[in-house]
């Protein structure tokens, strides 16, 4: 990992034990990206307090990785919004195309810092736990 850039996808607990772990490697930047600006602060602090004098990058990054670019750093409740909402519907649930994937804030991610390992310590059961109905969305494509 020696002058390598690594993106940590959910820098909570596990994320930033990754952050920790790979500082032992010398990597030139760790890009530490969580759901919210405040927990990816905290989570750079946390990592920073672990460099030991290294002369590493470290970078905040947040944002919902599992939805379009537009939609990545908006509030829940905008989300929420008929326009947004037909949005993400339209993503989840069309056909995988190229289009669709350069659609994805994902792959924003990925292109925007070129990373040479991803650690991915999102937390699938947070993220529906943080809807407060996980079914709105499947309820709105019935009706």
């Amino acid at each position: 990992m020696n002058e390598k850039t690594i993106l940590i996808l959910g820098a909570g607990e596990v994320g930033e034990a990754c952050a920790i772990k790979s500082i032992q490697h010398n990597p030139k930047r760790i890009i530490l990206h969580t759901l919210t600006e405040e927990e990816s602060a905290i989570a750079l602090e946390n990592v920073k307090k672990h460099l030991d004098g290294r002369q590493i990058e470290l970078v905040q990054s947040w944002g919902d990785a599992l939805v379009t670019v537009p939609l990545m750093q908006m509030s829940r409740e905008e989300t929420r919004q008929p326009n947004n909402r037909r949005q993400l519907i339209n993503y989840y649930y069309s056909y995988l195309s190229d289009d669709l994937i350069k659609q994805s804030s994902l792959y924003h991610l990925i292109q925007q810092h070129k990373p040479d390992y991803i650690f991915d310590g999102i937390n699938t059961a947070t993220v529906i736990g943080y809807q407060d109905d996980p079914y709105s969305l499947s309820r709105s494509i019935i009706n």
